[in-house]
């Protein structure tokens, strides 16, 4: 679930905090790569001009040692241009976790786009 706190600390920004667990009885018999998994996270609206936004998480995965961080951010420039940043990173994957195979897959891209 989500939960948002506003006006925090005599701002105008806004936090909301994640939380969220993935159960599949199953266990490590299920396919689904969240079968035991838990998602916390975070996102701060600036509520300012420039729209600033940002998103930061984190994944543990309750079976194996997986865990996942992940990061966005977007802020405007102008009407019409805007960049964001968002980057994922895995480590602690086991071989025998379903997500071994993007053991390598990490990544940051940052992105410059104009709106018409």
């Amino acid at each position: 679930g989500e939960y948002s706190f506003y006006s925090v600390v005599g701002t105008v920004a806004d936090v909301g905090v994640i939380v969220e667990w993935n159960h599949d009885r199953r266990g490590r018999l299920s396919t689904d790569k969240f079968q035991d998994d838990v998602f916390l996270g975070a996102r701060v609206a600036f509520n300012d001009v420039q729209s600033t936004e940002i998103l930061a998480s984190f994944l543990l995965d309750a079976d194996q040692a997986t865990r996942a961080l992940a990061f966005e951010m977007t802020r405007r420039i102008t009407d019409r241009w805007s960049w964001s940043l968002e980057s994922l990173v895995f480590f602690q994957i086991a071989s025998e976790d379903i997500l071994y195979d993007t053991r390598r897959d990490s990544f940051a891209d940052l992105k410059l786009v104009y709106n018409f």
